[in-house]
């Protein structure tokens, strides 16, 4: 169960936590891998892969000397295809309505680039309001899970009055070492963890069933 109160902050991740942005991704980190005589992953291999950001990520799979060009494709090919693709999951704005309107601040911390994950809340999905700050990759000199870039987001030391709401190990280890409290959802049942979520949900509607009835308690 979750703790008996509403938090006083929620940090959230964004692609597949909040929108479906796997197929978009995956068909661009392929056609990355392709511009450069890579073979192509699986769908199962780009779901257990790809969950740093390209500047932690990219050129251990390119190779140093090609990551300036594979970041330049892989964000290109991404615009081509999220462009018509991008949309909340279930209950997502549900969700971030419930916890604004009951005046808990949001945040996003992401391993998107933080430009383009700003103009996909901003200007596709309307939801700027929402969210106190907005914090994607190269924002700060650490992405995650550096837990760093938990306290230069909510401008404070974090404790498990702040929840971090993620669906993958990433998300999970950032929560942990920063002293978060720790929520998983969505996440694929063959994940493997370092670290434990203190909660783990398959779904967003279960979790905000939970938070509704914490606030009725």
């Amino acid at each position: 169960m979750l703790p008996n109160r509403l938090p006083q902050k929620v940090i959230f991740d964004f692609d597949n936590t909040l929108v479906d942005t796997q197929p978009s991704i995956h068909k661009a980190f392929n056609d990355t891998l392709e511009a450069f005589g890579h073979p192509i992953w699986s769908d199962e291999e780009l779901s257990k892969k790809i969950k740093f950001s390209p500047r932690d990520f990219l050129h251990k799979v390119i190779g140093v000397e090609n990551e300036a060009k594979g970041r330049e494709i892989f964000l290109e090919k991404y615009k081509t295809h999220s462009k018509d693709c991008l949309k909340p999951l279930d209950l997502a704005h549900e969700l971030i309505s419930f916890l604004s309107e009951n005046q808990i601040e949001q945040y996003i911390i992401s391993n998107k680039r933080g430009f383009l994950l700003r103009h996909e809340i901003e200007n596709i999905l309307n939801w700027s309001h929402f969210f106190a700050k907005v914090i994607g990759s190269e924002d700060f000199e650490k992405d995650k899970p550096d837990p760093a870039i938990v306290e230069f987001t909510i401008g404070h030391p974090a404790d498990r009055n702040i929840w971090f709401v993620g669906d993958t190990d990433v998300d999970v280890k950032c929560a942990k070492l920063s002293g978060c409290y720790a929520i998983l959802v969505n996440n694929k049942p063959d994940d493997e963890f370092e670290y434990l979520p203190d909660i783990n949900y398959p779904n967003i509607e279960m979790f905000l069933s939970d938070l509704r009835k914490v606030k009725n308690a």
